[in-house]
């Protein structure tokens, strides 16, 4: 996590599939619950640092506790 000033910052592998042209599954996923909270969309970038596709998005404080941040990161650790 990267500190924010109003929160911080989270990159996490993107998951195993996924192209150019088509964010991967995981990618998907984490924009439809991010969404759900009214946060903005992660950014996701294909074959960036040896092929990890990360998917990164801010986590503001006032929503840091919310479950939908553990399920992600939790699907993130089971992928990995």
């Amino acid at each position: 996590m990267w500190p924010r000033a109003n929160g911080a910052y989270v990159y996490l592998p993107g998951g195993t599939n996924g192209s150019a042209d088509a964010p991967s599954d995981f990618y998907n996923e984490v924009q439809i619950k991010l969404k759900t909270i009214g946060l903005e969309p992660p950014t996701w970038t294909y074959k960036y640092n040896g092929g990890a596709n990360p998917i990164g998005f801010a986590i503001p404080y006032d929503k840091a506790t919310h479950s939908v941040f553990r399920e992600i990161l939790t699907t993130a650790y089971e992928q990995a």
